[in-house]
């Protein structure tokens, strides 16, 4: 009898575990498109969630060089959302992937250092209505802000 309740506790709690916060499939499809056009070796057979195998890699002299931070408090803990990326290293190629504004959660978004093209500046980032922190730096963007920044009350100085 001890047995039988023993497994039944186990099934029911690897269905716990195995059922509880994963990151969308959209947003998943996102980072993949970002770590693409960025030159990005994201490792995605592991949850970015996760924190595991690259998605987090922190360099002495800078700090962390890319880090994908997920919050996953949404819909009474089952539902992640990434809601912060930092990509800083040089040598990456490429525009600003427009991909990033289709990441609605996120709240702090850091790039910097891009080699490439010129690029204008990511047209649909006003999708992203809880952004507080937005860092472009290096990132050869040329031609006028858009104007939606100005609507982005979320933002700090």
């Amino acid at each position: 009898m001890f047995f039988a309740r023993l497994l039944l506790l186990s099934i029911c709690l690897m269905g716990f575990a195995s059922g509880q916060t994963r990151l969308p499939a959209d947003e998943v499809e996102s980072l993949k498109v970002i770590g693409r056009s960025l030159g990005k070796t994201w490792n995605f057979s592991v949850d970015p969630c996760s924190g595991l195998s690259g998605w987090a890699t922190q360099n002495p002299d800078k700090g962390f060089e890319n880090a994908v931070n997920c919050s996953c408090t949404y819909d009474n803990n089952s539902t992640c959302h990434v809601v912060s990326i930092e990509i800083q290293a040089s040598g990456l190629a490429g525009p600003i992937p427009s991909a990033i504004a289709s990441l609605t959660n996120l709240t702090d978004l850091r790039i910097s250092d891009l080699n490439g093209n010129e690029s204008t500046f990511p047209p649909d980032l006003s999708n992203i209505r809880n952004l507080e922190t937005l860092i472009l730096r290096s990132c050869n963007i040329v031609g006028e802000l858009p104007k939606y920044l100005g609507g982005m009350t979320g933002l700090k100085t």
